[in-house]
């Protein structure tokens, strides 16, 4: 992932990159690319981890991952066997 999302922002240090750098990648991925919005958000996750371990570590002062939020994503409706059903299939 990282060196896509180095070449889709466009910067060369890690020091320059900013929130709207991160927008630019996810609308990349998710416009250009057609990516689900559940794989833009693991790689986004993937991203936001290297960035938070680098302000952790003092490399950066800025996060740019910060505010920065996941695509939503439509959950499923997730249908269950009504009790009559689970009777009928268990009196096989």
């Amino acid at each position: 992932f990282w060196a896509e999302f180095i070449q889709i922002i466009e910067r060369q240090f890690i020091t320059a990159v900013t929130r709207e750098d991160m927008r630019k990648y996810v609308n990349h991925l998710f416009k250009e690319r057609k990516l689900s919005p559940v794989t833009v958000n693991i790689r986004l996750s993937a991203i936001r981890a290297i960035f938070n371990r680098l302000e952790k570590e003092m490399v950066i002062e800025n996060n740019p991952v910060t505010g920065v939020r996941k695509l939503r994503v439509d959950e499923q409706k997730i249908y269950t066997l009504t009790d009559n059903q689970i009777k009928r299939l268990f009196a096989v």
